[in-house]
């Protein structure tokens, strides 16, 4: 029995050439939710950088390809890279001049 759903961001919840999600979609999750479905965001990206989706609609979200997990209000998992590995990676691009974005979830409580 399947009680939880995940959807990726682009091309899934939100088209590739609106950048928005679609009404339709809309209606889907919310059909969805009268089944008795949670549901649920996944996404690589963090969770300050998702702006086009009503996540009001989510019972939680998988953020940072699982580094955070939330569920409501409640933050449930965290995986953080050790600070060691964080610092060797840091080293690695400024020794080999790579572009690079590291993201991250800082835990304030």
């Amino acid at each position: 029995m399947v009680r939880a759903v995940f959807f990726d961001i682009d091309g899934t919840l939100v088209s590739f050439k609106t950048h928005r999600m679609p009404e339709s979609t809309r209606k889907a999750l919310e059909a969805l939710r009268g089944q008795g479905m949670k549901l649920f965001i996944s996404t690589g990206r963090h969770e300050l950088l998702i702006d086009n989706v009503d996540k009001s609609l989510f019972d939680g979200i998988v953020s940072l390809n699982g580094q955070c997990v939330r569920i409501g209000d409640e933050v449930i998992h965290t995986n953080a890279m050790p600070v060691e590995d964080v610092r060797a990676a840091v080293a690695f691009v400024r020794k080999h001049g790579v572009a690079t974005i590291f993201e991250g979830w800082i835990s304030y409580g």
